[in-house]
């Protein structure tokens, strides 16, 4: 079956200025629709009554779109930095997908459709001044973020990318508003630190528009600390330690909603944020001419983490006890030639909840956490108009070049939640039950992704129709 991908991509940028006073205007769009294959019966394919390449449900298929326009003025002297920008966007998405074929419906097949509308606005300010501590230099900051996500999101059941049936439709308001203070110091030479507290507020409110009951609203808030210590460089390789406090936010239809809507039983609500303390200790280094690698020990802890339930009378996913992952990993970047540059991770990842038996099942494993070694290349051939020095200060605004750059994605799983760091809409979102996980252009922007194949297939038929594919407690990868 062919896939019939169309897509447009296009970007325009106005610039005025320069590194050191300047301002830029941005404006990108993206729109793409397609058929896929999803999964096929392996005994069809295998006694030849289905090809590898075709698709019981050629109707399956995706159309999605994003429209985002920004503007950023900063400006920097002797006395310090200022830096401020703000954003507007439109996303949509409409993912069609039959994982169970005919078993629910024999007349009109299993399909449903995953839709989402979404406008977002936001932006941040950051402020900061040169001045001595104790004799030493050192750089104080203030930083200002809001967000606010204006959605529709809905699951109906569909034959041939028609609805006749809703399963769940609701409106979701949600703001985030982030203020953060930091203080950089250099002791030596080789030696430097950073301090840093955030405080993160979020608000939701829901409307449904099939459970009335399930209608409301909800809050959370965070204090979030964070401490490094950068040692460094000695022949271009510096040592780091990375301490602080994370957190992922809960999906509002989990936090607010009150009944199933696919048993009318009362489900138990989980809370607007869960927290994610976190630590890593490595290195980074460029003494290999062109190469760029940095390896890392981190570990990792959540308050809560969510496990798809593929037993339920529903398959919904639900919040369980706290868990703990460490690992290694490693990552490099080599630029080969203007034209050609190397990307490769390699890691190591251990998960386990706290306590045993938090899943509801003997021992200590997180369902569907990624658990072994993992070779990553990401890149081979780009052409590069050039080359970065520094890949530093993806998380902290004003961090200069050379710092220990941040606490992974991997590791704290939401790089948005980072002090002082921006939009995270393009990072990806959190597998349910386990770790990060790349998002694909086609999937929902903010973790409620298409489901898996097992996901749905586990789920059991509920009286007049399938199973609610809406899972209480589905991380938001951004907020």
């Amino acid at each position: 079956m062919r896939r019939k991908l169309r897509k447009l991509n296009g970007l325009l940028r106005l610039s005025d200025g320069t590194r050191a006073a300047g301002r830029s205007l941005d404006a990108s769009l993206y729109s793409a629709r397609w058929h896929s294959t999803d999964q096929a019966p392996l005994a069809l394919i295998q006694s030849g009554q289905l090809g590898r390449y075709s698709a019981l449900d050629p109707s399956d298929g995706g159309d999605t779109g994003r429209a985002i326009l920004g503007g950023e003025w900063h400006r920097q002297d002797e006395d310090g930095y200022f830096a401020a920008s703000a954003y507007v966007q439109h996303y949509q998405l409409q993912l069609w997908s039959n994982f169970t074929f005919f078993e629910y419906w024999p007349a009109s097949g299993d399909q449903f459709e995953q839709e989402e509308h979404r406008n977002i606005v936001g932006g941040q300010w950051v402020r900061g001044r040169n001045h001595l501590l104790v004799g030493k230099d050192s750089v104080p900051e203030v930083g200002l973020q809001i967000r606010h996500n204006q959605i529709r999101v809905g699951l109906p059941d569909t034959q041939q990318r028609v609805a006749f049936q809703t399963v769940s439709d609701d409106a979701v308001n949600q703001t985030q508003i982030g203020i953060h203070v930091e203080n950089t110091t250099t002791w030596q030479p080789w030696s430097r630190s950073r301090i840093a507290l955030r405080q993160d507020i979020i608000e939701m409110r829901m409307s449904s528009l099939t459970v009335a009951q399930n209608s409301g609203s909800a809050a959370g808030a965070e204090l979030l600390p964070k401490l490094s210590l950068i040692l460094g460089p000695w022949r271009k390789t510096e040592f780091f330690f990375n301490v602080g406090k994370g957190f992922h936010s809960n999906d509002v239809r989990g936090v607010i909603g009150k009944i199933d809507s696919t048993t009318g039983l009362r489900s138990s609500p989980v809370p607007a944020l869960a927290c994610s303390p976190g630590a890593e200790i490595g290195l980074r280094s460029d003494f290999i001419n062109r190469l760029q690698t940095s390896l890392a020990l981190w570990r990792l802890d959540s308050d809560s983490e969510l496990v798809y339930n593929a037993d339920s009378a529903i398959g919904s996913t639900s919040p369980s006890g706290a868990s703990r992952r460490y690992g290694l990993e490693w990552n490099n970047h080599m630029v080969v030639d203007r034209w050609l540059l190397l990307d490769a991770d390699l890691s190591w990842i251990r998960a386990r909840y706290a306590a045993s038996n938090d899943n509801g099942q003997p021992g200590n494993h997180v369902p569907y956490a990624v658990g072994k070694l993992r070779y990553s290349p990401r890149r081979l051939g780009a052409a590069l108009r050039r080359h970065e020095a520094s890949i530093d200060a993806l998380c902290l605004p004003g961090v200069r070049p050379g710092g220990p750059w941040r606490m992974r994605q991997r590791r704290l799983r939401h790089r948005a939640h980072c002090f002082g760091e921006g939009d995270a809409r393009e990072e990806g979102h959190q597998r349910r039950g386990g770790p990060t996980q790349e998002r694909a252009a086609e999937e929902s922007e903010c973790g409620r992704g298409p489901l898996s194949p097992g996901q749905v297939l586990a789920r059991k038929r509920r009286p007049g129709g399938r199973a609610d594919r809406t899972a209480q407690g589905t991380v938001f990868a951004c907020t």
